[in-house]
């Protein structure tokens, strides 16, 4: 049975509300926070879950050699899109992240978006920051952006709702399952008389298990951050932010 991330239909009817054009513009700040955070010039970097390749393409821009990854037809679509609009180049690779695998070539990977734990087997994430660490070249670094399990008990609303430029409603509601090792999210459009929802389970890290499972997938230098600029991670953080290093 298929995955709701595997779902193209999934990613078409909620891509506006997850990709508005704000969340589009940011990505330059986000880069430039990234880039300062990881002290890097250029080199070789991997988008991982790309989506609409909004870093990637400003990656590009800046003389990075880029490739973008995404199960997503349709978001690599949107990305490759985006790249020719700005004419530049990038590697666009439709892949499954268990499986993508390219021994010692990237100087940064960066995983943004909370776009990680979205497997039912906890093995499969050890796989895939297993094939990053291969992937990453000796000294290499990983960048991911999540939400971390201690904000989500803090502070993640129970629901939420916003207003599309075309009047359409989007209702967000998040609850903590499974012992709270899981946020199942329940998202509602609403336009007019007609209503899209879906329901997925994400699964959430403490810092603590975090460090831990990238210990397990041959990372020893990990550090944790409340932001992409590096700041302290707290109760009060927004983001949980991971910095792996591979051993030289």
């Amino acid at each position: 049975m298929a995955q709701w991330f595997e779902d193209e239909k999934f990613w078409k009817t909620f891509y506006s509300f997850l990709f508005p054009e704000q969340r589009i513009k940011i990505a330059a700040y986000e880069v430039e926070l990234i880039l300062k955070l990881t002290g890097l010039k250029g080199g070789n970097i991997l988008d991982l879950c790309c989506g609409p390749g909004r870093h990637a393409v400003v990656l590009a821009e800046k003389g990075f050699h880029v490739t973008g990854l995404d199960l997503s037809a349709f978001m690599l679509k949107k990305a490759a899109e985006r790249a020719e609009k700005s004419g530049v180049k990038v590697e666009w690779i439709r892949a499954d992240m268990r499986e993508f695998c390219r021994p010692n070539t990237f100087d940064l990977i960066i995983n943004m978006f909370v776009s990680f734990g979205y497997f039912k087997n906890e093995n499969d994430d050890v796989q895939v920051l297993r094939n990053v660490h291969a992937s990453l070249r000796p000294g290499g670094l990983l960048v991911m952006d999540l939400i971390g399990k201690e904000i989500a008990l803090d502070a993640l609303p129970a629901v939420t709702c916003s207003r599309h430029p075309d009047g359409t409603l989007w209702f967000t509601r998040h609850e903590l399952v499974q012992e709270c090792d899981w946020v199942r999210t329940e998202w509602v459009i609403v336009k007019g008389t007609r209503a899209k929802s879906t329901i997925f389970d994400v699964r959430l890290y403490s810092a603590r298990e975090l460090k831990d499972l990238l210990g397990r997938a041959g990372f020893v230098r990990v550090r944790v951050c409340g932001e992409l600029d590096g700041s302290n991670y707290n109760r009060y953080s927004r983001r949980l932010v991971a910095v792996a290093e591979r051993d030289s």
